[in-house]
C-alpha cells in the first residue's frame, strides 16, 4: 500500500482518541499545524493535544530484532503512575472494516500515528502513546532530546492495521501469562503487534507468527484483539496460541 493510501485511513484512526482523556493539557509546542523534519521521517502536528503523524522513512531493522529480541541502543521506560484501562473493538460492514479504541484514563497524554513502509514487509499505520516513553513534551519531535524516542517508535505500537487488512489492538488485563519455550526467541508484548502488522496477511497467519515466539508480558499484562478484512476475529482469551 502506498503512503498516500495509508493517509486516507488517518481520519478513522483519529476516532481512537476522541474520548481518551477527561482533562485538558496546555500544549507547549506551537499551535496550529506544524511540520518537523526528524532524522527518521517527517512528523506533522495534527492538532494541539498534541497529536502527531510520523511518516517513518528510515529502516527500523525489525528483521534483526526478531533474531535476538533486543532493541539496539534504547529501551523506553513505562510510566508507573497510570491507572490502566482501555476499550478496543472491531466492526464489519458491507463496505468497510474498522478497528477502534480509546484509553479510559484521566491523565492527559499525546500520541503519534506512525506510517511505516518497510522494504520486505507490509505497510501499516499504528499508534503510540507518548506518556510511556522518554519523550520531552516541551520540545518538537525534531529536537535532539527526542531523536532516540523517535527512532524506536515503530517498535512500540499500541494498535494498528496493515495493507492486507489485518488489524490488532491491545488492552490491559489483571493477569496474563504466555507460554515459554527455551528454544524460541522472546519478544516484547508491543513488539508482537509490530510482528503482526509487518508480516501477517490474515488472522490465522498472525496466530501462526505469534506461536513462533515467547512473549514477555510486562506490567500491566495485556491481551490482544486481532481481526482481518474477511471478518476473522481472534481474542487472546478465546483462541489458543
Amino acid at each position: 500500500m502506498q503512503r498516500s493510501n495509508l493517509f486516507l485511513v488517518l481520519p478513522i484512526i483519529l476516532c481512537y482518541f476522541v474520548f481518551s482523556s477527561c482533562n485538558e493539557e496546555t500544549n507547549p509546542i506551537s499551535s496550529g499545524k506544524q511540520t518537523y523534519e526528524t532524522s527518521y521521517g517527517t512528523a506533522t502536528q495534527v492538532d494541539n493535544y498534541p497529536l502527531f503523524a510520523l511518516d517513518y522513512s528510515a529502516d527500523y531493522n525489525f528483521e534483526e530484532y526478531l533474531q535476538t529480541g533486543i532493541i539496539p541502543g534504547y529501551v523506553p521506560s513505562k510510566s508507573a503512575n497510570k491507572d490502566f484501562s482501555c476499550t478496543c473493538f472491531s466492526a464489519f460492514g458491507e463496505d468497510s472494516r474498522l478497528l477502534a479504541r480509546n484509553y479510559d484514563w484521566d491523565t492527559p497524554s499525546s500520541y503519534f500515528i506512525i506510517l511505516t513502509d518497510p522494504p520486505n514487509s507490509y505497510s501499516s499505520i499504528s499508534t503510540v502513546d507518548l506518556s510511556f516513553f522518554n519523550y520531552d513534551h516541551e520540545k518538537s519531535p525534531a529536537s535532539p532530546e527526542n531523536q532516540n524516542t523517535i527512532r524506536t517508535l515503530p517498535y512500540f505500537p499500541f494498535d494498528g492495521m496493515n495493507e492486507k487488512g489485518v488489524a490488532i489492538g491491545m488492552n490491559a488485563v489483571p493477569y496474563a501469562q504466555s507460554p515459554y519455550d527455551a528454544s524460541k526467541i522472546t519478544i516484547g508484548e508491543l513488539q508482537l503487534i509490530r510482528l503482526v502488522l509487518d508480516y501477517a496477511s490474515s488472522t490465522q497467519q498472525a496466530i501462526n507468527l505469534i506461536q513462533q515466539y515467547n512473549i514477555n508480558m510486562e506490567n500491566p499484562p495485556i491481551h490482544y484483539l486481532i481481526a482481518d478484512s474477511s471478518g476473522s476475529l481472534c481474542n487472546y482469551r478465546i483462541c489458543e496460541w
